[in-house]
């Protein structure tokens, strides 16, 4: 039989600081900072809207913008009042890792073009024969300007080599 380490008498709380010890331990409200209490009386003084138990609290949260901005909003009103182009994770907010968060399939599609079409009309190439020269596939690329498609790491470098840019100019 396993023997406790508690001392006779005192539960298991996993929110006190220390084993076997009521306080020092945290107390959450829904709207405050936690607070480090060491007594009964200052629990009781704080009052019955703070609690011994976690409260998740969605604010304050940083936001993340796709220019690489970050910013921390303090409540709903000033989340709100961003702008588009805004992402609750770095990783949502990235254009590296795809399409941008409220562009459409058209809008990329569009940001793409207005790169790529000059620099083969200037050429006199068409998309065809920008592929064959890169030795990608014509999916690939016609789902690329089409905005449906974002490339492999393989496919940008060769295709940004044949239009004279580098690979990160090539829009994602």
């Amino acid at each position: 039989m396993k023997q406790s380490v508690f001392p006779l008498g005192t539960r298991r709380d996993p929110n006190a600081l220390s084993p076997g010890h009521e306080f020092p331990r945290l107390v959450y409200h829904a709207t405050k900072e936690s607070k480090m209490i060491s007594s009964a009386r200052e629990e009781a003084k704080l009052g019955p809207e703070w609690s011994r138990t976690y409260i998740h609290k969605d604010y304050p949260k940083a936001k993340y913008h796709r220019n690489g901005k970050t910013v921390t909003v303090k409540d709903a009103d000033e989340e709100a009042a961003l702008e588009g182009g805004w992402a609750d994770t770095p990783a949502a907010s990235d254009p590296s890792k795809g399409a941008r968060p409220e562009e459409s399939v058209h809008e990329r599609s569009e940001r793409r073009r207005a790169v790529v079409m000059p620099i083969l009309t200037a050429k006199t190439w068409t998309p065809n024969k920008w592929v064959t020269k890169a030795g990608v596939s014509k999916n690939s690329v016609y789902e690329y300007l089409g905005g449906k498609r974002n490339l492999s790491l393989e496919n940008r470098q060769a295709l940004a080599e044949e239009l004279g840019l580098k690979p990160e100019e090539l829009p994602h």
